[in-house]
């Protein structure tokens, strides 16, 4: 018997094995996040809005949400909250670890397509 491989050459022309970024997808622990906010300034708003929808999906007018890294999440308060003016504003980022449970009801945004390594 035979295992048949694939490979996939990404980012600076190092090919992996097909089966590799299976096990390394698999293996990145993402987190569901939250992110509300209440912004006085349209300016700081907008540059906020504008870093939230780097990480994250806008699902409703002042809340996005996603499943992103712990990596990803530290980089994302650190700039979200450099944002802000703490003594108008409000910003609220909810981090959903290990355990937890989402009921959800109700007309759903669109989703951006997942990516899928075969």
């Amino acid at each position: 018997m035979f295992l048949k491989v694939s490979w996939i050459d990404i980012s600076e022309g190092i090919i992996y094995p097909a089966y590799f970024l299976e096990v390394v997808a698999v293996s990145v622990k993402k987190y569901k996040t939250l992110a509300i906010y209440d912004v006085v300034e349209t300016k700081r708003r907008n540059k906020l809005v504008k870093c939230l929808q780097h990480y994250l999906i806008r699902i409703q007018k002042s809340a996005f949400e996603g499943d992103i890294t712990p990596k990803q999440c530290k980089t994302l308060a650190k700039n979200a909250g450099s944002i802000i003016d703490p003594q108008e504003d409000l910003l609220r980022i909810y981090v959903i670890y290990d355990v937890g449970k989402l009921y959800d009801w109700g007309k759903r945004k669109a989703q951006p397509e997942e990516v899928i390594i075969v």
